[in-house]
């Protein structure tokens, strides 16, 4: 098993000072990490799923957007927050429509971080759900 396996591995633990490190070394580790944490974005476990999508933003690779965007419609709420803050690291457009949809939600905190998404992409429409609800 390679290093960057290993620090894959370490997200999968059940201390959350282990996922926070192994996070950490991930997004040093940078591009080579990002193949192995799109499949750990698909994991069976929702706190896998949430400590890749973290870490595939903070590297920041577009690779990661389009699996975000799957994990956007996660079953799980820590999933969705996740992917929706990452691909407001990202930056990508494509996230945009998405993003908007999220803002429409019964979930308040979602609510909110699909506008930081949006307002750190630059859209002009990030606040202006969140006046209306």
């Amino acid at each position: 098993m390679g290093a960057v396996e290993l620090l894959v591995a370490a997200i999968e633990e059940s201390d959350a000072n282990v996922r926070r490190a192994g996070i950490a070394a991930l997004v040093q580790v940078g591009e080579l990490a990002v193949e192995p944490l799109l499949g750990a974005v698909k994991d069976s476990r929702p706190g896998v799923r949430r400590s890749a999508a973290v870490a595939l933003g903070q590297i920041g690779d577009a690779r990661a957007v389009k699996p975000l965007l799957m994990a956007l419609k996660d079953i799980s709420e820590i999933v969705r927050r996740a992917a929706a803050a990452a691909l407001g690291q990202i930056g990508d457009a494509r996230a945009l429509e998405p993003l908007l949809a999220a803002l429409k939600g019964s979930d308040e905190y979602m609510r909110k971080v699909a506008d930081k998404a949006l307002w750190r992409i630059g859209d002009a429409r990030s606040g202006e759900p969140l006046l209306t609800v």
